[in-house]
C-alpha cells in the first residue's frame, strides 16, 4: 500500500471542521448543502472532513462533483471518509466512491486500498517549513459477520501497521466513522462531570430514562489494536460519528475521544428523537506551536451570529 501522504502549509492557525453523518439524499440535498455552505462561509475552515455516512439512498457518483464545486467556491480542501452506510443503498461501491472523490480538484482523499478498506489518508501540516501535526483519516469499514449476525466493523491490524509506519509528527488527530471499543470503555464508565463538552444520549429517552438493551456507544464488534498501538503520546484526539445523538468529548488515557456534532438534518437527529437540536459541526483549531482546541458549534448559534 502506498503511503498516501498529502501536505498542507499554513501560517498561524489551521482550522478543521468535521461534517458528521450528513446522510445526504435527494430529498434534503439542497438544504443540506446550504447548511454546509453557511458553515464554510462563517467559520472559514482550511479543511472539512466528512466522517462517513455522507451520501446515501438515491444519489449517485455525479453528486460528488456538486459537493466539490461548493468547496471550490470557498477554496477549502475536503477529506471524505467512508461510513457503514456509504454505498449500502446505492449502485456504487466503496471503491468507486473513493476513486471519484480522489480525482476531484479540492478533495484530498487518497485513492488507496488496504485489505478492502478505501481512502485511508495522512495529511501533514507544516507551518514555517516545520511539521506541526498530522490529520489521519481511516475507513473504519461497514459490517462483519459474527455467526449468523451482522456486527459493526473495526479498524484492521493492516491499517494500524500502515499508520505506525507512515505517521511521524508529535501531534496526530485521527478521524473515522465507527467508534472503537475505547469509546465504549470511556463513556460507559465515565461520569458526565468528566465530559469536556457534550452528552451521550444514544441510549436515552427524552424523559431521562434509559432504553432497555441499548448501548450508549455503537462500537466496532472486535477490539482493534489501533488505540494501544497509537497511544504513544503523539495521539491527541480521535473524532468519530455514527451515533447521531452523541456529541461528547472526554479525555481518556490522555487522548480526546470526540463525537462530532451531527451535521445537516437528514438521517435521524436529536429533534426527531425528542431532544434539543444539536446539529452543527465540531471545530479543531491547530496552532503553529502544536497546541490545539476542540469546539462544538451548533448551527443555530452559527447563523445567529454567535460564532466568533
Amino acid at each position: 500500500m502506498k503511503a498516501n501522504i498529502k501536505e498542507i502549509h499554513f501560517e498561524n492557525q489551521f482550522k478543521v471542521i468535521q461534517l458528521c453523518d450528513t446522510h445526504l439524499d435527494g430529498k434534503t440535498f439542497e438544504l443540506s448543502l446550504d447548511e454546509i455552505d453557511a458553515m464554510l462561509k462563517i467559520i472559514k475552515p482550511d479543511l472539512a472532513v466528512f466522517t462517513g455516512d455522507n451520501v446515501v439512498l438515491d444519489l449517485e457518483l455525479d453528486v460528488y462533483d456538486v459537493i466539490n464545486a461548493l468547496f471550490l467556491k470557498h477554496n477549502v480542501k475536503w477529506l471524505l471518509l467512508l461510513g457503514n452506510h456509504d454505498a449500502e443503498f446505492t449502485s456504487t461501491s466503496r471503491k468507486e466512491i473513493i476513486e471519484k472523490c480522489s480525482s476531484l480538484s479540492h478533495c484530498v482523499t487518497a485513492n488507496s486500498e488496504n485489505k478492502g478498506r478505501y481512502g485511508d489518508t495522512i495529511i501533514r501540516l507544516f507551518s514555517n517549513k516545520q511539521l506541526v501535526a498530522e490529520i489521519v483519516g481511516f475507513d473504519s469499514g461497514d459490517y462483519q459477520k459474527v455467526g449468523f449476525c451482522k456486527k459493526y466493523a473495526s479498524i484492521l491490524d493492516e491499517q494500524v501497521d500502515w499508520y505506525k509506519k507512515n505517521t511521524i509528527s508529535m501531534a496526530k488527530f485521527v478521524y473515522f466513522h465507527i467508534p472503537q471499543k475505547e469509546f465504549l470503555d470511556a463513556f460507559k464508565n465515565g461520569k458526565k462531570e468528566q465530559y469536556i463538552h457534550g452528552l451521550i444520549r444514544e441510549h436515552m429517552l427524552p424523559s431521562g430514562r434509559k432504553k432497555p438493551f441499548v448501548s450508549p456507544v455503537s462500537a466496532g464488534f472486535k477490539r482493534s489494536s489501533f488505540f494501544n498501538a497509537a497511544n504513544d503520546g503523539s495521539l491527541k484526539a480521535i473524532f468519530v460519528g455514527h451515533d447521531h445523538l452523541n456529541d461528547a468529548n472526554i479525555l481518556y488515557k490522555g487522548v480526546h475521544l470526540v463525537y462530532g456534532q451531527k451535521t445537516c438534518r437528514a438521517g435521524y437527529n436529536c429533534v426527531e428523537r425528542g431532544f434539543s437540536d444539536n446539529m452543527g459541526t465540531t471545530l479543531l483549531t491547530i496552532n503553529c506551536d502544536g497546541s490545539f482546541e476542540i469546539s462544538p458549534i451548533e448551527y443555530g448559534n452559527l447563523v445567529l451570529g454567535e460564532y466568533e
